[in-house]
């Protein structure tokens, strides 16, 4: 705390090879995601993998925003 009784916030800057492995960690979880998903719609026909397809990157969009 400094005099006027706020305390400091301090950030620590990580270099792109101490991120490599969330992002990329981060990057695999989303394409098994797609994978799956196909996995399990294949069993329904093509304009259920499509339909899903074709929503998923607003959705990724959304929710990781």
């Amino acid at each position: 705390m400094n005099e006027k009784g706020v305390t400091a916030v301090t950030t620590d800057k990580k270099s792109l090879p101490q991120l490599f492995f969330p992002i990329f960690f981060e990057i695999l979880c989303s394409m098994l995601t797609g994978v799956v998903d196909t996995l399990m719609l294949s069993s329904e026909g093509d304009q259920a993998v499509g339909a899903v397809h074709w929503r998923r990157p607003t959705l990724s969009w959304w929710v990781g925003a």
